[in-house]
């Protein structure tokens, strides 16, 4: 008996030195070849979770870029690098990424991991990486195809404008951050899935708020939901676990597919829209093609029936909302999937495919388009945001962008009276060029870019050729591009807003740039570094895929915008502007303002 308890004693010992062995982690800390970057003292278990957990992550690391070179997230070292040399040779010699965001914050479970894993963000290098890539290639890079998606954006805004009416009209206060999330999301839905999602109906109904069990606004709340449990302080419990014994993570994954917190169920509704669309399709492709086996060989039928099969939906797939089933059905822009939109291509590729392993599958589709929903969201509509905070912060610079988009449509209007009554719009089909309107755009994404930092994972040791520094094998690197264009060493005044920066007028006092492209180098670097200077989108073949169409949609739509309104922050407004980084570096507090119409 004596033996027993002593073998249960030492037993229950050993765990409890384990469990304090574990969460210290003496051998990586000390024994690495971490230990030669310098970092801000880790505590045992925690890391600087509690630093960055009570203050946003991407003003955390601007701290830390010049005294230190890592970071501790729980038991999971960070090294980040924050000279845009090094950043530009990592960015191109390491192409993995973390296996899965929730390698590095989130966990998830089930179907749910599995789909993460499965996006472009986060696919490992190989011949499914570079499917997924060539599918955003063909929709979203090209001039042409990226044409094809410019006359949805100008259709969303001008839904979108009797909103911003009636609020110049009341006076009342509007968060434009939350409320261009419903405009970006109605592009979104145009762009990747070719249908509407009914985020603007409150202009159809005489101004009462759209239905919220409607799939668009249910679909605009779970994207908020996933987005804001993506931000570290508010991620699953299940995470900070992760972090803390990344040894259990096997464990840690049970628990949170077996026992899920609040957080986790909240994450996992918004990939659950691309399964209801694609169901919602592949029950109209079955339709038509019955329709077709019963009509005959008409041609009519013939051609539904190829729409059927091409791109799985048709005319006969547009169902009204509320009619029937149980769950209300998306409504397809002008009656079928646009052929232009992201799902069809995807498709449509798969169709076309010679060979198996050339086709997407169900799981890999679905995860592509969620890349393109998260991708194009809310980075788009903080991007604007930004934006407009920075001009109603800056009159003279808002005044004169509204001077070069009152010319703009001064000459436009001069050009149709002259067509005598062609009404064909310009930028139907192509977006002006606005060399302010871009200086502008480019500033902006410079102080606030919706993606502050790049994550690598390098599979093997990593020299930096620099004093000897060696990053280990496996271990997280985060290249801080957000404090690499706030360092007052390459760019002077780094927290003005001066879209000065970005013309030829500007010169390189002002920064590398000159007129958009690299003039000059950061001192100790070459012209590449110059063009690490400035990188919203990242940069190397992982490069931000959407960087085009983001681009293209925050144009169009401040364009837009700002020939009819100009906004002026309200009361409400939270200043200095504070920063939350999730997924994306977006505002905290919401950017509030009163909206004055023009």
């Amino acid at each position: 008996m004596e033996l027993v308890s002593g073998l249960a004693l030492a037993g229950v010992a050993l765990f409890i030195l384990g469990f304090i062995w574990a969460g210290f982690n003496p051998i990586e800390r000390y024994l690495s070849p971490l230990r030669r970057f310098p970092g801000p003292a880790p505590l045992p278990f925690l890391g600087n979770l509690v630093s960055v957990a009570t203050r946003d992550l991407t003003a955390y690391l601007a701290d830390c870029r010049q005294a230190y070179g890592g970071i501790w997230l729980g038991n999971q070292p960070w090294v980040c690098v924050a000279d845009p040399d090094l950043i530009r040779r990592v960015a191109y010699r390491v192409l993995s990424r973390p296996f899965s965001h929730t390698d590095s914050i989130h966990l998830l479970a089930g179907e749910q991991w599995e789909v993460d894993c499965n996006t472009l963000v986060f696919l490992k290098n190989g011949p499914t990486w570079r499917l997924a890539r060539r599918a955003f290639e063909s929709s979203i890079i090209h001039p042409q195809s990226l044409a094809g998606h410019l006359p949805a954006v100008w259709r969303c805004v001008r839904r979108y404008t009797p909103r911003l009416e009636r609020h110049a009209a009341t006076g009342e206060p509007l968060d434009l951050s939350s409320d261009l999330a419903d405009l970006t999301l109605a592009v979104v839905g145009e762009a990747a899935y070719g249908v509407d999602f009914r985020t603007t109906d409150e202009q159809q109904d005489g101004g009462r708020p759209a239905d919220p069990s409607a799939p668009g606004p249910a679909l605009v709340a779970a994207v908020r939901e996933c987005f804001d449990c993506l931000d570290v302080n508010k991620t699953t419990m299940y995470g900070p676990l992760k972090m803390i014994w990344p040894g259990l993570t096997p464990l840690w994954r049970w628990m949170a597919k077996h026992l899920p917190d609040a957080a986790q169920t909240r994450h996992m509704r918004v990939a659950d829209v691309s399964r209801q669309l694609m169901a919602q399709w592949q029950a109209a492709k079955a339709k038509t093609a019955a329709a077709a086996d019963t009509a005959g060989a008409t041609a009519a039928s013939g051609a539904g029936a190829e729409a059927g099969a091409g791109v799985g939906v048709g005319a006969g797939a547009q169902a009204k909302p509320g009619g029937g089933g149980a769950v209300q059905a998306f409504v397809e822009v002008g009656g079928g999937i646009s052929s232009s939109s992201f799902m069809a291509s995807l498709l449509e590729g798969r169709r076309g495919a010679a060979k198996e392993e050339e086709r997407l599958t169900d799981l890999q589709i679905v995860a592509q388009c969620l890349t393109f929903l998260l991708a194009g969201f809310e980075t788009t509509a903080a991007t604007i945001s930004f934006t407009a905070f920075c001009l109603a912060t800056h009159p003279e610079a808002q005044a004169r962008l509204l001077a070069e988009v009152d010319e703009h449509f001064a000459r436009q209007a001069a050009a149709e009276q002259q067509q005598q009554g062609q009404q064909q719009r310009e930028g139907d089909d192509a977006l002006p060029e606005l060399p302010y309107l871009d200086a502008v755009l480019k500033e902006s994404m410079r102080l606030y870019p919706a993606g502050s930092a790049l994550i690598r994972k390098s599979p093997q040791p990593l020299d930096l050729g620099r004093d000897g520094l060696v990053i280990p094998g496996n271990t997280f690197v985060c290249l801080a591009t957000h404090a690499v264009m706030h360092d007052p060493a390459i760019w002077p005044e780094p927290e003005a807003f001066r879209p000065e920066r970005f013309l030829p007028e500007g010169s390189s006092s002002l920064g590398p740039m000159v007129g958009g492209a690299a003039a000059s180098a950061p001192a100790g670097g070459g012209a590449d570094a110059a063009a690490a200077a400035w990188v919203p989108f990242g940069m190397g073949p992982r490069m931000c895929v959407g960087s085009k169409f983001a681009t293209m949609v925050s144009k169009a739509v401040l364009l837009q915008i700002y020939r009819r309104f100009t906004f002026e922050l309200h009361p409400k407004q939270v200043l200095p502007l504070r920063t939350r980084t999730a997924l994306t570096h977006a505002p905290r507090d919401g950017i509030w303002v009163v909206v004055k119409a023009r």
